[in-house]
């Protein structure tokens, strides 16, 4: 998923993703104006004049926020892509911008949208007898100040480094239900350091060609792994060390700043390996070619359910 400012070239398929939202969330409501109309009010009020973020898949729009000074207009998530952590995505994105606080007006009788915006901290500020809204429909008022309700960033925050099978980019966002596959080159690990220190420390490995010269990735075998041992992946065929040694210089790049979480899968203990997180099918024999390396958060805005890409670096 990646988070990006919407366009005047995105108000078909918001509108449609608009539409659906709608309905799929609230069919009590009336339908008071026809899709044209719909398409222009998005083209010439929202598009125009407030501040769109939109969340996509592979260049596919899966939800919007619309918003206004300290008040969010609109956001919706289309419905094929509801559970995956697009809705708190584009919420915090908004809350990680705002100064102060904010508020937004949502129909009493969408339960599931009151919890989910009590989850991330909005209180309600009042109840409405709908007279003020064209369909008619009683609503609420919820308010988010800064600091109440939510997490604020922790001083220790954990990462992971990862050699993605599919190139990943700067300010990518997913679930951890829906990881990119990849390879962990560094595992979890803890840190009080800023990003910058880490890509600082990060950097002359980086840009050490031969070390990252790396042939083509062939999986092994199925393992279970993980603590229960209920995590199903393929082991990677490390003949020549690559991994190994890769995972060595970086490990060594960043030892001083981080805390593993387990130290025990790291150097000797270290077997390089990729989940097979549905719905991708990992098969023995299959053949990867690795061509980036991505820093990742694993707990981005508190919220642990999110993982962001905060540096990426490409390969030749």
């Amino acid at each position: 998923m990646r988070l990006r400012a919407a366009t005047i070239a995105d108000a078909a398929a918001l509108t449609a993703l608009f539409i659906a939202a709608r309905r799929t969330a609230m069919p009590y409501l009336p339908d008071l104006h026809s899709p044209d109309e719909t398409l222009e009010w998005m083209r010439s009020i929202v598009l125009e004049l407030s501040d769109v973020t939109v969340a996509e898949f592979y260049g596919e729009p899966a939800g919007f926020v619309a918003v206004v000074g300290t008040s969010i207009e609109h956001i919706y998530v289309a419905p094929t892509r509801q559970g995956r952590g697009v809705g708190a995505a584009l919420l915090r994105e908004v809350q990680g911008r705002a100064l102060g606080e904010l508020q937004l007006h949502v129909f009493q009788r969408n339960v599931a949208a009151r919890a989910f915006y009590e989850r991330h901290g909005f209180q309600l500020a009042s109840l409405h007898d709908g007279a003020d809204n064209e369909e008619h429909e009683p609503d609420a008022v919820y308010r988010w100040v800064s600091g109440s309700g939510i997490r604020e960033r922790r001083v220790m925050r954990s990462y992971v480094l990862v050699l993605p099978l599919a190139p990943l980019q700067i300010g990518d966002i997913f679930s951890r239900r829906n990881w990119p596959l990849h390879v962990t080159i560094v595992g979890n690990f803890s840190t009080e350091s800023s990003v910058d220190d880490l890509v600082r420390a990060l950097e002359p490995a980086a840009k050490n060609q031969q070390a990252l010269a790396l042939d083509p990735l062939i999986l092994g075998e199925q393992a279970l792994f993980g603590a229960g041992r209920d995590v199903v992946v393929n082991v990677v065929a490390d003949e020549n060390h690559q991994l190994a040694s890769l995972h060595a210089l970086l490990l060594e790049s960043i030892g001083g700043l981080v805390e593993l979480f387990e130290p025990h899968h790291a150097l000797s203990g270290y077997r390089p390996h990729v989940t097979a997180v549905p719905p991708a099918i990992t098969r023995e024999g299959d053949r990867f070619e690795l061509h980036s390396l991505a820093l990742v958060d694993l707990d981005w805005f508190g919220d642990e359910s999110l993982t962001k890409v905060v540096w990426a670096t490409g390969r030749g």
